[in-house]
């Protein structure tokens, strides 16, 4: 069993799970608060589900983050979480795998995606690192 700080659940220990909560506690390194986290978030009027939102503190989106297995390829990933982005154009996104994570900043102005080479550490202003 997994202790989810955000849901305030235990949860079957599942490998994609592992990867959540391990994720959940470095985002908490990195400053992200847990109450601006939110898990398996519906996409809009679909049944589609994102993983995981991080919120600003002004409550706008912030990144996207869509969770899978160890092993899993993350391209797929990537598509489908900037899919789900077009209902919330948040300025980043990120897909991880455990052992591998792809992440990106969109700039909805000018239309760029630069992929980063780490995960940014929270801030207020949802435009900034």
């Amino acid at each position: 069993m997994l202790w989810c700080a955000v849901r305030k659940v235990w949860l079957v220990a599942q490998p994609e799970e592992y990867v959540r909560q391990g994720l959940i506690k470095y985002l908490t390194e990195l400053g992200y608060p847990i109450n601006l986290m939110q898990v398996e978030r519906k996409v809009g009027n679909t049944n589609d589900r994102l993983d995981l939102l991080i919120l600003s503190r002004t409550a706008e989106p912030f990144m996207l983050i869509e969770v899978k297995a160890p092993g899993y390829d993350l391209q797929p990933a990537v598509e489908q979480v900037a899919r789900y982005n077009r209902h919330w154009n948040a300025p980043f996104t990120l897909a991880l795998n455990g052992e591998q994570a792809l992440c990106y900043r969109i700039d909805w102005n000018s239309e760029l995606i630069e992929q980063l080479s780490e995960i940014p550490r929270f801030s207020v202003d949802k435009n900034t690192l």
